[in-house]
């Protein structure tokens, strides 16, 4: 009986090789269920006959018969567009009758099948693939004989000898690879085109590489040596194309690592070298890609197999003389795998102690594995790779030490700045085996970079990404991580080794310059794409030691200290303790957001503004940050007029009233004024130039230096006036109504003044460890703090009444320039003055530097961060800041307090939206992941990244206090506005929130709280797992969550 009959399989079905429905029954009609299911056209195949399958192969043979004669390859015995010259067909068949030649051809195109066939099974002689001849003459259209011939030598001169794992035949030549294996020498070409070859051509290469390797993939017919060595290359080599459309390398990976199907059994001895080695390639793409990614090798395991190949390397005759070490480095690899494994590296949910007992057994293992393979390298065959990933050993052997239970998926690939953390960093207790890890880590990092960094250029761009550069990046990354171990707040590691010994600086600028070295060559090669990542690491571990050192004023720090206490704070008098506990608490309000998750004040604007309207917010405390630092600028203007005039008492002739005064009166200043003022402007630029933690020992100086300065001009002044005067013994000189409205004023003039430290308090409260550390300490010392202030600034004015009659002198720097204006006054009073003066100076430039500039820095990044780090932003803050002309606010008193009273009633409305959106609607549930994701539909994008509940809201609070506005700048309002503009911060504060819950009741929000109750992060239903404040354990979107997202980047970036 005759076969059952099937039927043809539709073109769409039958293009990738998969089975149709319509194939499965004859009498089955399109479409079939897939092209149903994919909205597909489903069109029946057309039938393949063995006559068009003859008439195929002829016509390819024909095709490479004219592209021998079009390169001017011409062999006698070819005639009629057939090979007769094959080793398949008789010598004698051209003398035979045209009938006996007809039937010889026949055979000898079923024999040249056949033939085909069996050198499918062995590595001497491949089949060419399908096409093949079309991509060498595509080969030939970009790359002239010359070019290729250049780019075969520097493959054999500077690519092979940095990882000699696909050698060359001793004698090849081009014309050999073209005709014997055309599939490798695409590959090599792909692979050794850096440099020679435009950017347009080696794209097109690739394309043609990488359809040619994925066609190998999915067909099994064409699979041997040359085509398993060409996706070897590829991957070793591979080059980061314009746009990752169509990527097939990790497919080209899985089969290059996967089960050998290369038949070895009939090849000569010598030629089976080419077979081991190819073996412990795989081998090594398989175990680099676990040890990046951080997962089992369950694709190649090192077997005997490996150790009898290796040892076929070391002992064979027929083995290459750079085949010794090759061997040394795949077992130093094997080294990195069993370290791995041993320690656990590869399993994220396991967390191992260091200094737990069975934990050294498993190091002194590794120990011992890395010993022996020393013992295993003669000092003959070292090399600088061999170096390299001995250190390399050493730093996984001791990575563990930097570990916790929460951060160990951060070490994996890609290694780049986004996937740091300040917080989640490990604070033991010091053990001698923590000392040994760290300064053998911190040895072992610094030699791999300084390894990679010796390589010349030529060297860098030979070298494969995935061996080299990947790996010093990752050192580059470590060493990051250990800095932040070592330095960051509530460390315990940084008692064992001071920070300066990392050399963090020193190592990565050698790095960034060995980027810049390959990038200006080609800046699409593995190396230059991968060590790319080096500046962005250096960037934010400098905004990290900048945020460090803001933490030291962390608690005062936009509020300045008594040098700076103007006539609108100081006429608070006794009612500054009560104020400032007022402010405190909405301090610690905002700040317990930034410590329980750690993120900034940027980021804290994102979950009530959205993704993109919190940028609105950020632009408005940068511009607050700018305008304090032209008003603190100005008030530094004074303290070095002081120190001026108290050295050269004719600086005064430069005066508004002074002779030598060339400043107009409509310019609101004078000579003498705005010098002073611009030489503290100016002297504080190269400050600015200077990350912070750079210039700590200035704030070092000014912790000791202020405080004695402050102290010894409260003594000066009680003794000069014989006691504390009269201030202190008198009572209120106002009643009633009056004395309560002005206890009001000054309660908002105090919170006005710590308007801006009130909404970014989490820029600085997001370094504490726990919630508590933040509340505390600023709770207590912020109230303390301004009372001691306070007292002493109220001490020293009463004792002016005394010591300049009859009034008193509330600005401490117009009681030192009192001092000066004293007839006959002395040396002694002279340089009193100027040593408190240039306290005074010290305190204002610290705290210019600290809140103002850092604070303006650190939001314009935010805004712009493509464009604007923290230096520039500090410039611009600067150049802001003399732009204000800020003695025209500074004018008088009375402007001063109307612009902190009319600023921060916007602040006011940024304030209560934070705070209702945390405490009171979503109750303290943030998903920190979707923080940082501009999904469309992640949970706090909202309508096109904006929320207009948070808007409408804001907008309400602010304009409850408009009109009261108003009325302060002079024009006739109603008194009742008036009355509602004196309490214009808990005003603007309780309208934004009211407006937002009431907004937020009737139209939810998402996120919230999933009981309904207070919830933070850490006392989810799941347990205490600190991951989740880095987002590990935020629900992950899926990828149809992706999909329906439309994520608002160009495909290429999604890519």
């Amino acid at each position: 009986m005759s076969a059952e009959k099937r039927g043809r399989a539709c073109t769409a079905c039958a293009s990738i090789k998969i089975k149709c429905q319509l194939g499965s029954d004859v009498n089955l009609q399109p479409p079939c269920e897939r092209c149903v299911r994919l909205s597909k056209e489903c069109v029946l195949s057309q039938p393949k006959r063995q006559k068009d399958r003859v008439a195929e192969l002829e016509a390819q043979v024909a095709s490479l018969t004219r592209l021998l004669q079009a390169q001017g390859i011409q062999d006698p015995s070819i005639s009629s567009g057939l090979d007769t010259s094959s080793d398949t067909t008789p010598p004698s068949s051209s003398t035979r009758s045209p009938g006996t030649a007809s039937k010889a051809n026949s055979v000898g195109k079923k024999r040249r099948l056949y033939a085909a066939h069996d050198r499918g099974n062995s590595s001497t002689s491949p089949t060419l693939p399908r096409g093949i001849e079309n991509d060498i003459s595509k080969l030939d259209q970009l790359l002239s004989w010359e070019t290729q011939e250049r780019v075969l030598v520097r493959y054999v001169n500077e690519v092979f000898p940095t990882f000699p794992a696909v050698p060359l035949p001793a004698d090849c030549t081009l014309h050999y690879l073209r005709v014997e294996k055309p599939l490798l020498l695409l590959a090599v070409i792909y692979a050794g085109s850096t440099a020679i070859v435009a950017l347009d051509a080696q794209e097109s290469i690739a394309a043609m590489v990488f359809a040619r390797l994925v066609e190998v993939a999915v067909s099994k017919e064409d699979r041997n040596l040359e085509t398993l060595q060409a996706i070897q290359i590829v991957c070793l080599w591979y080059r980061s194309p314009k746009q990752h459309n169509h990527l097939a390398l990790n497919q080209l990976i899985q089969f290059a690592c996967g089960p050998r199907e290369v038949n070895i059994r009939e090849e000569r001895y010598e030629e089976s070298i080419d077979c081991w080695r190819a073996s412990l390639v795989c081998y090594h793409l398989a175990a680099s890609g676990t040890i990046f990614t951080r997962c089992p090798n369950i694709m190649k395991q090192w077997d005997k197999h490996h150790d009898q190949c290796v040892f076929y390397l070391d002992q064979s005759p027929y083995a290459l003389p750079t085949d010794l070490w090759l061997g040394k480095l795949f077992r130093a690899e094997r080294l990195c795998e069993q370290i791995a494994t041993t320690l656990e590296l590869n399993n994220l949910d396991t967390f191992l102690d260091i200094s737990d007992a069975a934990v050294r057994t498993k190091i002194s293992l590794c120990r011992d594995h890395l010993l022996n393979w020393k013992v295993q390298t003669p000092q003959s065959t070292r090399n600088p790779m061999l170096y390299f990933w001995e250190n390399l050993a050493l730093a996984y052997m001791h990575e563990p030490v930097l570990h916790t239970a929460n951060n160990k998926h951060t070490f994996t690939a890609p290694y780049v700045s986004d996937r740091l953390s300040i917080t989640d960093f490990p604070a033991p207790v010091v053990t001698e085996q923590h000392i040994t890890a760290v300064y053998e880590l911190l040895s072992a990092l610094q030699s791999i970079v300084e390894t990679l960094s010796n390589w010349s250029t030529t060297e860098l761009l030979g070298q494969s990404g995935l061996m080299v550069s990947s790996r010093a990046t990752y050192a580059h990354y470590v060493l990051a991580k250990l800095y932040v171990a070592v330095t960051a707040p509530g460390n315990t590691l940084g008692s064992i080794i001071d920070p300066a010994l990392l050399r963090y600086e020193e190592y990565s600028d050698k790095l960034i310059a060995t980027a810049s070295r390959v990038a200006a060559v080609d800046n699409r090669c593995s190396p230059s794409r991968i060590l790319g990542a080096a500046p962005k690491l250096r960037e934010w571990v400098d905004n990290y030691k900048s945020s460090l050192s803001a933490t030291e004023p962390a608690v005062v720090a936009n509020v300045p200290p008594m040098a700076t206490d103007l006539d609108a704070v100081l006429q608070l008098g006794d009612d500054n303790s009560p104020s400032y506990s007022i402010a405190a608490c909405f301090v610690c309000m905002t700040g317990r957001i930034g410590a329980k998750y750690h993120i900034s004040f940027p980021v804290v604007c994102r979950s009530s503004f959205g993704i993109w309207g919190s940028l609105w917010p950020v632009l408005n405390r940068a511009g607050m940050a700018c305008v304090w630092y032209g008003v603190q600028g100005w008030i530094g203007g004074t303290c070095v007029y002081l120190m001026i005039r108290s050295i050269w008492p004719s600086w005064d002739s430069y005066g508004p009233d002074g002779s030598h005064n060339t400043l107009p009166a409509s310019s609101g200043t004078n000579t003498r004024d705005f010098v002073s003022f611009f030489l503290f402007w100016l002297g504080s630029l190269p400050f600015l130039w200077f990350p912070v933690q750079k210039i700590r020992h200035l704030f070092t100086v000014k912790a000791y230096f202020v405080p004695a300065a402050g102290i010894a001009f409260f003594i000066w002044a009680i003794v000069r006036a014989n006691g504390i005067g009269p201030i202190v013994k008198q009572g209120s000189t106002l009643q009633g109504s009056a004395l309560a409205w002005a206890i009001v004023k000054g309660i908002m003039a105090a919170i006005a003044n710590f308007a801006t430290l009130i909404v970014n308090d989490p820029d600085f409260a997001r370094f504490a460890r726990k919630p508590r550390d933040a509340l505390w300490p600023q709770l207590l010392t912020i109230p303390i703090g301004f009372a001691v202030t306070s007292f002493i600034g109220i001490i020293v004015s009463s004792s002016s009444v005394v010591i300049f009659p009859p009034e008193p002198i509330w600005s401490p720097l117009t009681l030192l320039q009192k001092f000066l204006d004293e007839p006959g006054v002395g040396s002694g009073a002279r340089f009193g003055v100027f040593v408190i003066a240039a306290a005074f100076t010290l305190a204002q430039l610290g705290t210019n530097i600290a809140a103002n500039s850092i604070s303006a820095g650190t939001d314009m990044t935010a805004l712009l961060p493509r464009w604007i780090n923290i230096r520039r932003g500090s410039y611009i803050c600067a150049a802001v800041g003399i732009a204000m002309c800020p003695w025209n606010l500074l004018s008088n008193s009375n402007n001063f307090t109307t612009y902190l009273s009319a600023y921060s009633v916007f602040l006011s409305s940024i304030a209560g939206v934070i705070v209702c959106d945390y405490y009171l609607v979503r109750k303290g549930y943030l998903q920190t992941r979707d923080l940082y994701s501009a999904l469309k539909n992640g949970p706090y994008y909202y309508t096109w990244g904006v929320s207009w509940r948070a808007y409408a809201a804001y907008i309400a609070g602010i304009l409850i206090n408009v009109v009261g506005f108003a009325g302060a700048v002079g024009t006739p309002v109603p008194r009742g506005a008036t009355y509602i503009y004196n309490l214009n911060f808990f005003c603007g504060f309780l309208v934004a929130a009211i407006m937002y819950y009431g907004l937020c009741w009737f139209w939810p929000i998402p996120a919230t709280s999933p009981t309904g109750k207070w919830m933070e992060v850490d006392e989810d239903v799941t347990g205490r797992n600190n991951s989740l404040v880095y987002g590990d354990d935020v629900e992950r979107h899926s990828v149809e969550s992706v999909d329906a997202g439309k994520l608002d980047l160009p495909k290429s970036a999604g890519a």
